[in-house]
């Protein structure tokens, strides 16, 4: 049996609800739109739940002896390309922004820094933690 992390540990995969099925669905009209969105936050909401109370505390504490920091980040709409190519529509962008503290998209270059600093020395005590990054969606 190895030492390694193995995937299957972490729960579902990711994009996936919690009966299995992949979440982004069809696309195209406002209704399926708002549905895509509730079912994001929903997925969030378990994905959440489920890394909080069962592996990164575990994780963590298992690996933290061995000076392995571990964190999750959970962001939101991130504005990637592909996110506008292929979901992002004028019913979901009014509702995402209508939904979040800050009226903005969260930037790739945003996730992108935060992670560096998770990896990087400065960010070196920081260990147990989810890291939200969603404009102030949840």
């Amino acid at each position: 049996m190895s030492n390694e992390i193995q995937p299957q540990q972490f729960g579902k995969h990711p994009g996936h609800g919690k009966d299995g099925k992949f979440l982004p669905g069809n696309r195209g009209n406002p209704t399926t739109d708002r549905t895509h969105a509730r079912q994001m936050q929903k997925f969030r909401h378990a994905l959440f739940e489920e890394v909080t109370d069962d592996d990164v505390r575990a994780l963590a504490r298992t690996l933290g002896p061995k000076k392995i920091r571990i964190n999750c980040v959970l962001p939101g709409f991130v504005k990637t390309e592909r996110q506008v190519e292929r979901w992002l529509t004028p019913e979901l962008e009014r509702f995402l922004l209508e939904g979040q503290c800050l009226k903005r998209f969260i930037e790739p270059e945003e996730v992108a820094r935060l992670v560096v600093f998770l990896a990087s020395e400065d960010g070196s005590a920081c260990t147990n933690q989810l890291f939200v990054i969603d404009a102030g969606w949840t």
